[in-house]
């Protein structure tokens, strides 16, 4: 009985040392690799509904939408940075929008069309996106979607394209 309550009164009064906990040594390293990537997008695709987790999607079956018809989409960034702030990590990005013809011709473009931003006590590697995108007087035919991902810690970017057609 008494080495259990060794371990209780050491976790009591400091806790193990650092060299002792193997998990937060290995997360230190991913942190110091995650922050020396580049920012990439990992998952981004069209979906039913929006997300309400990280990994919790429904992935749309098609990419062809209605006039109208709202473009629900999930993304995934990854080495993105955290801002120290008072409320802990303050972390997000700007959205950028590119949509154009199958064959180049530039249709509509808007920097900043729309800004995730939020903060944590931690430095979160699961963070997710969902964008929507409602084109109420788009013409029919067939688009490329481009976003383009700016990390509002650093100067990352990343981007991702998804075809899709009006019908």
């Amino acid at each position: 009985m008494i080495r259990p309550i060794s371990l209780a009164f050491a976790l009591a009064v400091g806790g193990l040392p650092a060299s002792a906990d193997p998990l937060e040594e290995a997360r230190a390293a991913y942190i110091e690799a995650w922050q020396a990537a580049p920012m990439t997008i990992r998952n981004a695709m069209f979906v039913e509904r929006p997300a309400v987790g990280y990994g919790m999607y429904s992935q749309r079956a098609s990419n062809v939408f209605a006039q109208g018809e709202p473009l629900l989409i999930y993304l995934q960034p990854e080495g993105y940075g955290w801002l120290e702030s008072a409320d802990g990590n303050r972390f997000g990005f700007t959205v950028d929008l590119r949509i154009g013809t199958q064959d180049g011709v530039a249709m509509l473009e808007q920097d900043d069309f729309m800004a995730l931003e939020t903060s944590s006590l931690e430095k979160p590697t699961d963070f997710f996106g969902n964008l929507t995108i409602t084109l109420t007087t788009f013409p029919k035919g067939a688009f490329l979607l481009t976003l383009i991902i700016n990390d509002i810690a650093s100067d990352k970017t990343a981007s991702f394209e998804l075809p899709f057609e009006v019908r």
